[in-house]
């Protein structure tokens, strides 16, 4: 494969990592027939893949100061795909619980290592990339989705496409992640750094801001196949295209949202996403056919896109901290909306349903409403800080 440009060699390293974990998306309702699982033991098997995310978010930043994270990318990247053909072989319960640990260690790691080298070319480019590089991660999401969903819909048995796939996209990802930049030297950041510990501040009010966001697009993830098999009566293929509409009005808003963030502030399109959300949250829970599915999937893509890649790129700002301090602080916070959102909504789903489950989190859209001033308060830039030029 020729080299390729930097930047889009990351935002190809945000897509594979999202395709490879899509492609088991729509083909969660066959490992629960095969398990003869009910929706509270599905929801437990869930709770692990969070559980090993948040592990690897507690090393990552020590990993990432060892390796690099061009590294990091490369090693984590093409083991977090490889790690999906696990769930396909999950004979129980406590197989498929086993196998998302393992691929949730791989995520902490990549998720940090791709957000912290999208900051290092914000700086170098000096322009806001990340919601771009996002929307790659969206982008790759939903064609992971469709492809999984076609390979349901032509009877492919789940081991088969996980074993024909996975070694062929996480070969891909190793070599592109070898073509991104070396990384940057860090340059000591004047006077003594602060201690690790609890975050404060506009930090806070970082970590807090996605959380809705990413337990909404846990929700779909994870949720909404089964939601619609079971409201709707349809299969892995319709499913596939609900998450894939889901996933492609995220990766527009997120292609636009380094253009919006600049030109009306990061405080607006927070403002538009929470809105949007509330809407398509409520669209979504209430639907009972595809035609109503689709565009509420949609609608609810584009009001969460930005929340998650704005907190990211503001977080690589706060002063006093390093970069891949701040970043694995707000996304080890962030993601615990994944350690209690899958459970949460299968305990919900159990007792109410899943259409009611899914409708309890329209508060949490709303959210980022209530947190724009503090995540927005100096000393935040409105840009990612650049270098001085040199003489």
């Amino acid at each position: 494969m020729p080299p390729i440009a930097p930047l889009l060699a990351l935002r190809l390293v945000f897509a594979l990592n999202g395709l490879g974990l899509a492609l088991w998306l729509p083909r969660i309702p066959d490992v629960k027939d095969a398990l003869g699982a009910d929706l509270m033991t599905l929801a437990l098997c869930f709770f692990m893949l969070p559980v090993g995310t948040m592990c690897g978010f507690v090393v990552a930043p020590r990993v990432l100061s060892r390796y690099g994270t061009r590294a990091v990318c490369r090693w984590a990247g093409a083991g977090f795909i490889l790690s999906f053909v696990l769930p396909a072989l999950a004979r129980d319960a406590v197989q498929l619980g086993a196998a998302l640990l393992t691929a949730g260690l791989a995520v902490g790691s990549i998720e940090v290592a791709m957000n912290a080298k999208a900051t290092e070319l914000e700086r170098t480019l000096r322009r806001r990339i990340m919601s771009s590089c996002h929307a790659f991660w969206s982008l790759g999401g939903m064609t992971g989705a469709m492809l999984g969903g076609l390979a349901g819909q032509a009877g492919v048995p789940f081991l088969a496409q996980q074993l024909l796939l996975t070694p062929v996209f996480a070969a891909l990802a190793f070599r592109i992640a070898g073509m991104l930049p070396g990384d940057a030297p860090v340059a000591p950041a004047p006077g003594p750094m602060p201690r690790r510990g609890l975050p404060t501040g506009p930090l806070l009010a970082l970590c807090l801001l996605p959380i809705g966001a990413l337990m909404i697009e846990g929700a779909m993830m994870e949720w909404s196949a089964l939601f619609l098999a079971e409201a709707a009566g349809l299969g892995a293929l319709p499913a596939g295209a609900v998450f894939a509409a889901f996933a492609s009005s995220m990766a527009g808003s997120r292609m636009a949202g380094d253009r919006l963030a600049g030109r009306f502030g990061p405080g607006a399109v927070l403002v538009g996403s929470a809105l949007l959300a509330g809407a398509g949250v409520v669209a979504f829970a209430t639907a009972r056919t595809l035609p109503q599915a689709l565009p509420a999937a949609a609608v609810l893509g584009l009001g969460i896109a930005n929340v998650y890649p704005l907190a990211m790129s503001l977080s690589a700002a706060v002063p006093g901290r390093r970069v891949e301090d701040s970043i694995a602080t707000v996304a080890f916070t962030a993601f615990s909306a994944f350690l209690i959102g899958p459970p949460l909504i299968g305990f919900a789903g159990s007792a109410l349903g899943l259409p009611a489950a899914l409708l309890l989190l329209a508060p949490l859209a709303l959210s980022p409403l209530l947190l724009i001033r503090p995540v927005l308060q100096p000393p935040l830039p409105e840009e990612p800080p650049c270098p001085a030029p040199k003489p």
